[in-house]
């Protein structure tokens, strides 16, 4: 497979990341020089088959035009929604009238993802003509929460043979990605609740997705704790 087909990246960055406990947007928090977003969007912009990137932003969003990467031939903004959804949803809007057959969705907050894990998510789904996610095997024991008042107790423990860590990017045709959003919109334009990523969009709507294995240091920035460890993971990409 010589040349990739074109493609389109949708970041959504609408949200605040209430859990950040932050004064801004999480994403316009500073990362060793750069905004979390600024360090995202850099992570696509060299990859020689990404066309477009459209990143979805808040309606009152003031920083984003102040940014380097808003200049880039390759950058485009839309007005997300109150949901992950909603701002997914406008992504592939202009992604289907760019005519790009295939799209990645992927955090704004997860500014660590390695360009070699891009490339081989695309490649797989290119190969297998399917969705796909990066994804991580479960490596902890996990525990099923049982709430007692106002604290949780084990309910059971989950087997983690079959678990998996869901990250992003998460790749798919347009059409079919669009199609399995939308049919899961109710009569009021609001999206089911279970549609927690773009791969459970598909699922609801009996599409195979691959899961293809990638970086524990994908992490998405959650909590302030969060940062430091991404700092770091940038800084030793540095150094190597």
């Amino acid at each position: 497979m010589s040349e990739l087909p074109k493609l389109t990246v949708v970041i959504p960055a609408a949200g605040i990341g209430k859990r950040m406990q932050a004064n801004q947007a999480k994403q316009y928090l500073i990362l060793k020089g750069k905004t979390i977003l600024q360090h995202t969007v850099e992570r696509f912009i060299d990859l020689p088959y990404v066309d477009t990137i459209v990143v979805a932003i808040a309606n009152n969003d003031s920083k984003f035009s102040d940014l380097d990467i808003a200049n880039h031939s390759k950058v485009t903004t839309v007005f997300g929604g109150k949901e992950r959804a909603d701002s997914v949803l406008q992504g592939l809007s202009v992604a289907q009238t760019n005519g790009s057959e295939w799209v990645m969705v992927h955090d704004a907050a997860r500014p660590c993802v390695t360009q070699s894990d891009i490339d081989n998510l695309y490649r797989q789904c290119l190969t297998q003509n399917s969705a796909g996610i990066l994804a991580s095997p479960v490596r902890d024991t996990m525990k099923k929460a049982k709430l007692v008042t106002d604290s949780s107790t084990i309910a059971e423990t989950i087997d983690r043979t079959d678990m998996w860590h869901a990250l992003t990017p998460q790749c798919a045709k347009t059409s079919e990605l669009k199609g399995a959003i939308e049919s899961q919109l109710d009569a009021n334009g609001l999206v089911n609740k279970q549609i927690t990523d773009e791969a459970s969009a598909l699922e609801l709507a009996n599409k195979p997705v691959l899961l293809v294995t990638g970086s524990v240091k994908n992490i998405k920035i959650t909590m302030p704790e969060d940062l430091e460890l991404a700092e770091f993971y940038l800084t030793s990409e540095n150094k190597n």
